[in-house]
C-alpha cells in the first residue's frame, strides 16, 4: 500500500464519523415521525387510512433496520482504523497519526500536542506512514 493510499484510508475516519452522526439524526427523525405522525409531510398514509399505516410501519421498520446495519458497518470500520493505529510499535508515531487522523487536529496543533516542532512532526509523520501497515480486522482480532 502506498503512502497516498494509507493517507486516504486514515482520512476516511472523519468522513465515516460524520456519516455516522447523520445516521443518528435519521434515526432520531424516525422516532419523531412515530411520536408526531400528524405533522409529517412525507406523502405516506396516516391515521385516516389504517391499511396505509400498516404499510408505513413496515417501511419505517425497514428503514430502521437499514440504518442500524449501516451504523454497525461504520462503527466496525471506525474501530478498524483506530485498531490499526494502535498496533504501531512507536508511541510517538502512533500519537501523530491518532491526533491528525482520528482527532482531526491541524498540523501545528499535532506538533504542539506531541511536543515537537512542526518540521520534526512532519518527519515523524512520514516515518509513521512507512511503518503503518493496516490489516483487515475482524472483531476477534480487536
Amino acid at each position: 500500500m502506498t503512502n497516498q493510499e494509507k493517507k486516504k484510508y486514515l482520512n476516511s475516519y472523519l468522513a465515516l464519523r460524520s456519516r455516522l452522526k447523520r445516521l443518528g439524526l435519521m434515526y432520531i427523525q424516525c422516532d419523531l415521525d412515530t411520536m408526531l405522525p400528524s405533522i409529517q409531510s412525507d406523502g405516506l398514509p396516516h391515521a385516516h387510512n389504517p391499511h396505509g399505516l400498516e404499510t408505513y410501519a413496515q417501511k419505517r421498520d425497514k428503514l430502521e433496520r437499514d440504518i442500524e446495519k449501516t451504523r454497525q458497518e461504520l462503527i466496525d470500520k471506525l474501530s478498524e482504523i483506530v485498531w490499526n493505529i494502535e498496533q504501531m510499535a512507536d508511541e510517538t508515531e502512533r500519537s501523530v497519526l491518532y491526533y491528525r487522523y482520528i482527532e482531526g487536529m491541524k498540523w501545528d496543533d499535532v506538533a504542539d500536542t506531541v511536543g515537537y516542532t512542526r518540521q520534526h512532526t512532519d518527519r515523524i509523520h512520514g516515518e509513521a506512514l512507512q511503518h503503518f501497515n493496516p490489516a483487515v480486522v475482524t472483531l476477534s482480532n480487536m
